[in-house]
């Protein structure tokens, strides 16, 4: 309605709101919109870009919840050979 194109809205979208994905969206779909440069290839692999990121950052914290859930476990296991362990021995220590 301000006679603005729909890219550059896009790009003050992504300004605004601190998203510099949106603003390379809005980059991409103004080249092909201003000079009718080919932006299929490049939007898939910036989506493609954008997903391995993704999984990566998914990935990385798996990894790190794995990590503090390794003391736990293990504290868990000795505390149930403690509870298994005990009362065996202690049959032992006291028949004798």
């Amino acid at each position: 309605m301000m006679g603005d194109s729909p890219w550059t809205g896009l790009d003050r979208l992504g300004q605004d709101l601190g998203i510099e994905e949106l603003r390379e969206l809005a980059a991409s779909v103004g080249l092909a919109g201003d000079s009718g440069a080919r932006v299929r290839m490049s939007l898939a692999a910036k989506a493609r870009t954008l997903r391995v990121r993704g999984l990566g950052e998914i990935e990385e914290a798996a990894q790190a919840a794995n990590e503090r859930m390794s003391l736990p476990v293990i504290l868990l296991v000795v505390s149930f050979i403690v509870f298994i362990a005990f009362p065996a021995t202690y049959r032992v220590v006291t028949g004798l």
